[in-house]
């Protein structure tokens, strides 16, 4: 993925805006896959590093996996607590770091969305670490505006894991995108929630 050059914005890059980067790789994926009989569908991967997101991602085929190399827990809420942290060893998340920006207006980092039949398949989102950047204007408020994930159509055996939720508020539908990172465990309820296909329209808030 950070090799990847979208046709007519080589200045673009992952780190730049990870968003139109992937969105680039999933319009090559269903050009190079046509044929009704024949969509093996796809992994991108995520190298460990830090990546701007000012573009929302949308999926919109099946059998996709985006794949990074660790979800990089790290507490913020109690960084923007501890005073003066010069001498911390780190203080904000590592693995594979997506910082949203959403400078085009969405609210969404990843939107999942398909009309037509049949519904989206086999969509996997796997170790990496969404992070809303900051709580706007309290930081100790938990609150920024930002999604992580919606779905708007159904899905069948999509979900995910290996997530530290270093910008969720809790297990939701629509992640909530915070600067702290919220309790591991919140994913599997989400996994589980996700291969509902009944539920995949609701775009579920859960607070904490």
């Amino acid at each position: 993925m950070t090799t990847w050059t979208i046709p007519g914005s080589p200045a673009t890059t992952a780190e730049t805006d990870i968003g139109a980067i992937i969105n680039s790789i999933i319009a090559d994926i269903k050009a190079a896959q046509p044929a009704q009989g024949s969509k093996p569908g796809a992994v991108i991967y995520i190298p460990p590093g830090d990546y701007s997101l000012k573009t929302r991602i949308l999926i919109d085929i099946s059998y996709l996996q985006i794949k990074g190399s660790g979800h990089g827990f790290t507490s913020s809420s109690i960084r923007y607590n501890s005073g003066n942290t010069s001498s911390w060893h780190e203080i904000w998340p590592g693995g594979s770091r997506i910082r949203v920006e959403n400078t085009d207006g969405n609210a969404e980092a990843i939107l999942i969305h398909r009309d037509g039949l049949p519904r989206q398949s086999s969509i996997e989102l796997v170790d990496f670490c969404l992070d809303g950047v900051s709580f706007t204007p309290d930081q100790n408020s938990y609150r920024n505006g930002k999604i992580g994930i919606r779905s708007t159509t159904p899905t069948d055996s999509s979900g995910s894991s290996a997530w530290g939720w270093c910008t969720s508020n809790g297990p939701s539908w629509s992640w909530r995108l915070m600067r702290s990172t919220s309790r591991t465990t919140s994913s599997a309820s989400a996994a589980a929630a996700w291969s509902s296909s009944a539920r995949a329209r609701r775009a579920w808030s859960t607070t904490t």
